[in-house]
């Protein structure tokens, strides 16, 4: 509804500058596609009633041509490739505009993300002049898929077309998500309404538009960079999970809060693989409120929103590619049981050069392996990676002497001094989207 000022104009200037102002300072700069008015339609679906979300959609769409047809629209079936490639020739129509060759389309139903690509392709194809709802940024959960998916992704999302399912502003798109035809119907909308006399910050859907953005990406989840140290509180929803190494983070953060109120879910002997076993009586699975659990019924009942883990010293030794893999499963279950959790997988620390654990299963080369093959996957999966380990070595390589408990044993487990260096790296090593949320 417009409003009418009586004020002067002056004062709609201002306000109109702060409105600027205050949305640079967000990457998202706008909130989900708004509602279309609804046209003076005749309703052919005997399904679709107007106190249905979806109605006005469905209404400027049958309006125009796109959909058409009679009987039940049935808004919860799940849209096929075929049915959206029906519908673009039609849309194509309504927009004046020549459909592009798009290839043959599946009969199967369609994700998210391969929504984004047919769409992206279809603007591409007929030059259309979409205007950024968003800041084009590149997306930790497509970071696994191919570029042109997703460059098709973020060119979406900058153009409104695809957003969060609740239209919080969030970051999640559930690219893996099949599309109803419902859902369909709102981003079909978007392309319908397109008025290309906005277009001052066009939206790029050639194939490598954003490729540059998640480079950038790939760069700050592997290699987070140094910032202003943060307060305590940052980790009071953070949750720890870690061996008999992180044992000693724990036991100094219990008795200083130097990491605010985080969780611990810490156990000597604990491994990516011994932590996949059920929990028994002889099991090394850590406790959560005085009961023993497996990690990620730990990190969901505790309700943590960050997931700091180091595992890794008490499986290498049965290989890295092992290792690595029994990391991978138990990260993904975490992210079943919790799927709103942030993961930052700490690179594993060394070993001093008097350990009497080391073998050649076991050794500085074989961690420092484990860490790069680790960095690769958190790259390719979204999930952060921190080289806290680099405090800790000397110039061969080795753990500093004067950071370890049992130099001359085990030549693993940290001193006081080490636990006070670890918590001023994770103190000022925050990954930047965290310190936005």
């Amino acid at each position: 509804m417009m409003l009418r000022f009586r004020r002067p104009i002056a004062l709609l200037l201002c306000i109109c500058a702060l409105f600027c102002l205050a949305s640079c300072k967000k990457e998202e700069t706008a909130g989900p596609t708004p509602t279309p008015e609804v046209p003076d339609w005749e309703n052919p679906y005997t399904d679709l009633t107007e106190d249905m979300w979806v109605y006005p959609y469905v209404a400027r769409l049958g309006d125009a041509g796109v959909f058409s047809g009679d009987g039940t629209f049935e808004p919860d079936a799940l849209v096929t490739g075929t049915e959206l490639y029906g519908y673009l020739q039609t849309l194509a129509g309504a927009l004046n505009v020549t459909v592009p060759d798009m290839g043959e389309p599946s009969a199967e139903s369609l994700t998210r993300a391969d929504i984004c690509v047919i769409l992206a392709n279809f603007a591409r194809g007929c030059e259309l002049s979409l205007h950024a709802w968003h800041l084009p940024r590149a997306h930790r959960e497509a970071l696994d898929l191919s570029s042109g998916t997703q460059n098709a992704v973020t060119a979406c999302a900058a153009a409104g077309i695809i957003t969060d399912d609740d239209g919080s502003g969030g970051h999640s798109l559930q690219l893996d998500q099949t599309v109803t035809r419902a859902q369909c119907a709102v981003m079909l909308c978007k392309l319908l309404d397109v008025d290309k006399s906005r277009g001052e910050t066009p939206v790029d859907f050639s194939l490598n538009a954003y490729n540059d953005l998640y480079a950038a990406l790939s760069q700050d989840l592997t290699h987070v960079p140094e910032c202003d140290p943060v307060d305590a509180s940052y980790f009071d929803d953070a949750v720890f999970v870690g061996d008999s190494v992180s044992l000693r983070l724990q036991y100094y953060c219990t008795s200083n809060g130097a990491l605010g109120d985080t969780t611990f879910l810490c156990s000597g002997s604990l491994s990516a693989t011994n932590a996949l076993w059920a929990v028994g009586s002889e099991s090394v699975h850590p406790s959560y409120q005085g009961k023993k659990m497996l990690i990620e019924d730990g990190i969901a009942a505790c309700g943590a929103k960050k997931a700091y883990i180091m595992l890794g010293m008490n499986n290498i030794s049965f290989g890295v590619d092992n290792a690595t893999a029994d990391m991978v499963t138990l990260m993904d279950r975490i992210l079943e049981k919790a799927p709103d959790v942030t993961l930052i997988i700490q690179a594993v620390t060394p070993m001093t050069a008097a350990s009497r654990i080391r073998s050649n299963a076991l050794n500085n080369e074989k961690i420092d392996e484990y860490n790069e093959a680790m960095r690769q996957i958190c790259q390719e999966r979204g999930w952060y990676f921190l080289d806290v380990n680099t405090q800790f070595k000397d110039e061969n390589n080795d753990l500093v002497r004067s950071y370890c408990s049992d130099a001359d044993e085990m030549g693993i487990h940290f001193s006081t001094a080490a636990a006070e260096i670890w918590v001023n790296y994770l103190k000022t090593h925050v990954p930047a989207e965290l310190l936005d949320a």
